[in-house]
């Protein structure tokens, strides 16, 4: 009986560490922009400050707009938005 519960408490700290590091793997791997991005955005252009991304148009008229990454994309995936 006591093996019972020995290999049971085993087994069910493999799978949770096997679980943990399969989600910090997961977390870790995000999409790159895809190679069209460069034909529509001058890569150059894009500046980054701290964790943002930011794109300056030509010109301004006081208005923008801010877009928040997700699914696991990198945020100048999302730069085709702003290209002037």
């Amino acid at each position: 009986m006591k093996k019972g519960i020995k290999y049971s408490l085993i087994a069910v700290f493999v799978l949770l560490l096997i679980g943990v590091g399969g989600f910090f793997v997961w977390s870790q791997l995000t999409y790159e922009p895809s190679k069209e991005l460069t034909t529509l955005v001058n890569i150059e252009n894009i500046q980054h400050e701290d964790d943002a991304v930011i794109l300056q148009p030509k010109k301004s008229n006081g208005k923008g707009i801010i877009l928040y990454p997700g699914a696991k994309v990198e945020p100048e995936a999302y730069s085709y938005y702003g290209k002037n």
